[in-house]
């Protein structure tokens, strides 16, 4: 990759750039070059996000932005929706001040139940870290092969992304040295369904600030 790619905080930028290509785009995964323009594309746009007085506030002093602060800069035509969205916390059942939130589990059996061949295209959120899930039924007679690769989704996040976490916070909770804020910010994980917002209506002279990206132009 280039060196244009630099950006330390950029993941949300370029998880809402693969999100807008993936709605454009909805028969079709990014190759290799797709996703590399993308990337470049996110940090170009992060960084100057960064350089914006407006978005340096103390919240986001590294320019690590959330989701929301991305999406409510208008850099691509998508929002979240509310409703199909879900939030929950890693591995509850390990830690007594978690036994009632919403599991990972939990949170799977909602956003792959009544699967299409419509894709369903998240934001996943954890831990400052962010990246896309897209979920679609596959008409073929293998789906038992499909279903098994969906779930590996699911504990690629359980056992990859959060293991060693959880086995820190499990010991010191354990010791008395941790309190519930602090669980909520390390193994919080929020579902961000991602909607492509209807397009403005503008006048024959006005041209788009960018382009709707297609498997060609990247």
């Amino acid at each position: 990759m280039s060196r244009l790619a630099s950006g330390y905080g950029a993941c949300s930028v370029i998880a809402i750039f693969i999100a807008h290509w993936l709605h454009c785009n909805p028969k079709l995964m990014p190759t290799r070059v797709q996703f590399e323009s993308l990337i470049l594309e996110g940090s170009s746009e992060w960084r100057a996000l960064s350089n914006e007085s407006s978005y340096c506030q103390n919240k986001f002093s590294n320019n690590h932005f959330d989701i929301e602060i991305v999406i409510n800069a208008g850099i691509r035509p998508v929002s979240i929706c509310t409703d199909r969205s879900v939030t929950g916390m890693f591995e509850v059942e390990k830690i007594n001040l978690l036994k009632d939130m919403f599991s990972l589990d939990n949170m799977w059996e909602t956003i792959t139940k009544d699967l299409t061949t419509e894709p369903k295209n998240f934001v996943v959120g954890w831990n400052d870290h962010f990246f896309v899930l897209k979920l679609e039924l596959h008409v073929s007679p293998i789906n038992k092969f499909f279903a098994r690769a969906k779930d590996c989704c699911k504990e690629y996040m359980r056992k990859f992304l959060s293991s060693n976490i959880v086995m820190k916070l499990e010991k010191e909770y354990k010791r008395g040295y941790i309190q519930l804020p602090y669980l909520y910010e390390k193994l919080q994980i929020d579902m961000s369904y991602m909607c492509l917002n209807a397009p403005s209506p503008v006048s024959s002279s006005s041209t788009s600030s960018y382009d709707a990206p297609s498997s060609f132009q990247l």
